[in-house]
C-alpha cells in the first residue's frame, strides 16, 4: 500500500492509501474534538454535536435529504465520539466518491443545527445514555473512564450527564464547533482505488473553504497517582464486571511496543494468560481480555472481565497476580513470538479494507506523532525482547498506578481492597 501525504491549503491534513483493484472508497474526517476538550459544564457537548451534524446542511436541508444522498448510491455512513477526537466517515462505491467528499464537508463546515432538531436530539442522546447504563458490559467502560482520570482532561464519559443535555443550547454548540471545526484541526483519509495527484484536487476542492483559525489546546493529563483506587457500583445483576487498570504510556513513547507484546501474552485473545487461567483452568468467566489505550500525552493497560459474581474475589487474585508474575518472570519465547505475530497480524487485517485503512491513518495522522507505516511498526514489535517486556510491567504494574471499577450486587469496597492487597 503506497501512502501519499498532502497538506490543503487551508491547512487541512489528509493521507492517501492507494488500494489498487479495490471498488469501494473509505473516507473519513477526523476533528480534535472530543472529551478532553470539554469542561464539566459542558461534558457530552463533542456528542451531542456528532449527532446534529447528520440532521441535515445547507445544501442538504434534512436529515431524510441528506442520508438519501449517500444512501442512493448504496452508500454507509457513520460517526462516533473519542476522548480526543470525532469522526466522521462513509463508504461509497468508486463511482461515487464525490458525493461522499461532499457529504462530509457538507457535514463538517455547513450543518443547520435547527433548534427543532436540536429539542429532538435531546431526547435521542438520553435514551442511548439509559441504554448505555442498563447494560453493565458496556457501562463499566464509560463508569472506568470517568473515575480512573477523575479531575483530568479525559474524565468525561463523552455521553455526558443527561442535565448538561437537557441544558446545551443551539449558541454552545455553535460556539464548540467554531472554536474546534477548523482547518488546522482536521485530518482526511481517504483509501481505495485511487490517484493521488487527482484525489489531492477534489480534496482541495470539497475541504479548502473549510475555514482556518487558532487551535485551541486542552489542558495536559497528570498521570501520577499516590495509592490503589477502587469504585464499586451495586447492581442486582447475575454476573460481575470489573476492569482493572494501570496508568501506563503516551502515544510518543517508544516503550509502548514492549508494553503491546506484554498485553498481548496477558489478555490478547482466547491463547492469553488470563483467558487460559480465568477462563480456561477455572471457568470463572465467560469474557475476559486485556487493551492499552493511548492519548497525546498519556495512557492506561486495562483488563476487562465478566465474572462469577460469587468468586469475583478469587478471580480478581489471580488476576493481579498474573500481571504481577510478569514483572519477575521471563516470557516463555513462544509465547512472545505469538504475541508479536498476532499484534502485526491484526494490523495486518485492519489495513486490508478500505474502511481499516481510512480509520488507521486518519487517527495516526491527528494524534501519532511516530506515524510510523506498518512496515516500519512491525520492525518496533519484532525488535522488543524478554527484558523489555519485564521492565515495561514493572514500570506499570503498582499499587499506586492502579484503579478498579466494579459493577455487581455489592456494597462493600472494602472486600475488593482487601483482594487486591491478598492476591
Amino acid at each position: 500500500m503506497k501512502v501519499t501525504r498532502h497538506t490543503l491549503k487551508n491547512g487541512i491534513r489528509t493521507v492517501i492509501a492507494e488500494m489498487p483493484d479495490r471498488e469501494v472508497v473509505a473516507t473519513s474526517v477526523y476533528v480534535g474534538a472530543g472529551g478532553r476538550y470539554e469542561t464539566p459544564k459542558t461534558y457530552g457537548i463533542s456528542h451531542f454535536l456528532e449527532h446534529m451534524l447528520g440532521k441535515g446542511t445547507e445544501k442538504y436541508p434534512s436529515q431524510e435529504i441528506f442520508n438519501s444522498l449517500i444512501a442512493s448510491v448504496g452508500g454507509i455512513r457513520n460517526a462516533t465520539t473519542g476522548s480526543e477526537w470525532t469522526r466522521y466517515y462513509n463508504l461509497m462505491p468508486k463511482t461515487h466518491r464525490l458525493i461522499g467528499f461532499e457529504a462530509l464537508s457538507e457535514q463538517i463546515s455547513r450543518p443547520l443545527l435547527e433548534k427543532e432538531e436540536i429539542e429532538k436530539e435531546r431526547g435521542t442522546i438520553t435514551e442511548e445514555i439509559n441504554m448505555t447504563y442498563d447494560n453493565p458490559g458496556r457501562a463499566i467502560w464509560f463508569r472506568f473512564r470517568s473515575f480512573a482520570w477523575e479531575g483530568q482532561p479525559v474524565e468525561s464519559d463523552l455521553l455526558g450527564p443527561k442535565e448538561n443535555i437537557l441544558r446545551l443550547e443551539r449558541k454552545d454548540l455553535d460556539t464548540y464547533m467554531k472554536s474546534h471545526y477548523i482547518a488546522e484541526n482536521i485530518t482526511i483519509c481517504v483509501a481505495g482505488d485511487l490517484k493521488p495527484k487527482e484525489t489531492i484536487k477534489e480534496l482541495e476542492q470539497y475541504f479548502g473553504g473549510v475555514k482556518k483559525g487558532k487551535k485551541l489546546l486542552s489542558r495536559k493529563i497528570d498521570n501520577k497517582q499516590v495509592q490503589s483506587r477502587v469504585l464499586v457500583s451495586d447492581k442486582k445483576i447475575d454476573q460481575a464486571h470489573i476492569v482493572l487498570g494501570y496508568k501506563s504510556f503516551s502515544y510518543s513513547d517508544k516503550r509502548r511496543f514492549a508494553l503491546d507484546v506484554l498485553m498481548a501474552i496477558l489478555g490478547g485473545g482466547n491463547s492469553s494468560t488470563l483467558y487460559k487461567e480465568i477462563r480456561g483452568k477455572r471457568g470463572l468467566a465467560y469474557n475476559i481480555w486485556g487493551k492499552n489505550g493511548y492519548f497525546v500525552d498519556a495512557g492506561i493497560s486495562e483488563v476487562y472481565a465478566g465474572l462469577s459474581k460469587d468468586k469475583v474475589y478469587d478471580a480478581l487474585k489471580i488476576i493481579k497476580s498474573e500481571l504481577y508474575n510478569s514483572k519477575e518472570v521471563f516470557s516463555p519465547k513462544g509465547e512472545i513470538k505469538k504475541a508479536k505475530e498476532l499484534l502485526k497480524g491484526r494490523k495486518v487485517m485492519r489495513l486490508d479494507d478500505t474502511l481499516g485503512s481510512c480509520l488507521e491513518y486518519g487517527s495516526m495522522e491527528l494524534l501519532d506523532p511516530l506515524k510510523l507505516d506498518p512496515k516500519e511498526e512491525a520492525k518496533m514489535i519484532d525488535k522488543v525482547t524478554a527484558e523489555e517486556i519485564r521492565e515495561v510491567a514493572r514500570e506499570i504494574f503498582q499499587d499506586s498506578k492502579e484503579n478498579l471499577v466494579v459493577i455487581g450486587p455489592y456494597r462493600d469496597k472494602k472486600k475488593f481492597e482487601k483482594a487486591l492487597i491478598d492476591y
